[in-house]
């Protein structure tokens, strides 16, 4: 289909490839613009929130239900499809609403907002297993025989923040570097924003598996909140440093 389907389209002149390393210097030199910079370590957040979420959140749900005697292991893995479906479904219905603000302000001062929302929506997954948690829920149901696990349905509310949280993160990164990058070294650019994200998976997913098994299985989404708060407080720094020009002209 691509190669006899398509109509052929107007000839141009063959452009020389710029070798792949020359490429990685050009879009990493770029990163002197805090702005910039600011792309990067949000790719580094933001990317590695997508595969935390894919890959622990089903673990700990599958975990949780093998561990329990009400469950058989296929159950396990049925109830934590579900856990995942709650969260990308919460993502998918808040993307537009997401999207849509995000298009009227300066994408730098969006990052502190919607990052420190993904910072609270991983930082809030350590209450699941909380008494802190456990006891405001015992108090709303009043039913003191509460248990509360990932797979509960009063985990519901911060399964839905998580969603949202994941998607504030994803949203305010991508659309951030589409507003910095420059036409001329964009595509410098978006390698080295992808190459970031592929650290960030590499990195963030090694300690998110060793702080699962000998620590919790919310803290891999602890550390990412963590994270998250970090890109947030940098966006703040940024935001004073290397204002925009109608920020200028404001103060």
């Amino acid at each position: 289909v691509v190669a006899f389907g398509l109509q052929k389209g107007t000839p141009t002149e063959e452009q020389k490839k710029i070798p792949y390393l020359e490429q990685i210097k050009s879009g990493w030199a770029e990163g002197k613009n805090p702005r910039i910079m600011l792309a990067y370590a949000s790719a580094f957040v933001a990317r590695p929130d997508l595969v935390i979420l894919g890959s622990f959140l089903t673990a700990w749900a599958t975990l949780t239900g093998v561990n329990s005697d009400d469950y058989l292991i296929s159950i396990a893995v049925r109830k934590s499809i579900v856990v995942f479906i709650t969260v990308s479904t919460t993502a998918l219905i808040a993307t537009p609403f997401l999207g849509y603000i995000v298009d009227k302000v300066d994408r730098i001062k969006a990052i502190p907002w919607y990052m420190g929302i993904a910072a609270l929506a991983y930082l809030s997954m350590f209450l699941v297993e909380s008494d802190f948690y456990l006891e405001v829920m015992r108090s709303i149901t009043g039913n003191q025989e509460l248990v509360i696990n990932i797979l509960s349905k009063e985990a519901v509310p911060l399964l839905i923040l998580l969603g949202i949280g994941q998607q504030c993160a994803f949203v305010s990164a991508t659309t951030l570097l589409g507003q910095e990058a420059p036409k001329i070294k964009r595509g410098a650019i978006v390698g080295v924003f992808n190459l970031a994200g592929a650290l960030g998976i590499l990195i963030c997913v090694l300690i998110g598996g060793w702080t699962f098994d000998n620590i919790h299985p919310s803290a891999p989404f602890v550390f990412m909140g963590f994270c998250n708060f970090s890109v947030a407080l940098f966006a703040l720094y940024v935001n004073r440093v290397a204002p925009t020009g109608s920020q200028i002209q404001e103060q």
